[in-house]
């Protein structure tokens, strides 16, 4: 089975790159064994952009030829950063007004108000009541650290007032019997 194309040429890149002492490095393998194994190691594993860092990084900073591990490190080296990362256009609704407004009023029924932190305040309110993840759950959700909470500062109206970014409603502990 022949190499992908982007395989062919890392390999070619490389042998111009380094010439013999490229080709003696690998000698005792065929080239069929020797495509094969980068590109499984490398061009499968790794995106151009990475790949095309790394051999930057040799062309400046190396005169021997890596071998397969070491260039696999070397691509490592050159993650993906959200400054060369490609992301798509965020998505644009489509939905006609009158079918968003039924849709929202219909979330707003079905959540039981505007308060989409509830289930939350719920569990804090009640920790006993459910397993220790979810209270730690419910606390990030409010925005209220566990060194807080465990400080005493689990008053239920406390981590209410605390969590603005969700409108709170007045409930309590004693009303959710």
């Amino acid at each position: 089975m022949e190499a992908p194309q982007i395989t062919q040429r890392l390999l070619s890149r490389l042998r111009v790159l380094y010439g013999d002492k490229f080709s003696a490095q690998w000698a005792d393998v065929s080239k069929e064994e020797l495509a094969s194994a980068w590109h499984a190691d490398v061009t499968l594993r790794f995106g151009v952009e990475q790949i095309r860092r790394a051999l930057e990084h040799l062309t400046t900073n190396s005169t021997f030829p890596p071998t397969l591990p070491e260039f696999v490190s070397l691509c490592r080296q050159f993650r993906p950063t959200a400054a060369t990362t490609l992301y798509l256009p965020a998505p644009v609704s489509r939905m006609p007004p009158e079918i968003a407004d039924q849709l929202k009023a219909f979330i707003h029924h079905v959540r039981g108000g505007d308060d989409c932190r509830k289930w939350a305040r719920k569990i804090v309110a009640n920790p006993k009541n459910y397993p220790g993840l979810s209270r730690q759950y419910a606390l990030e959700a409010l925005g209220v650290s566990e060194q807080d909470a465990v400080r005493g500062c689990d008053n239920y109206e406390l981590i209410a007032a605390v969590s603005e970014r969700c409108p709170v409603e007045a409930v309590h502990p004693a009303d959710e019997r």
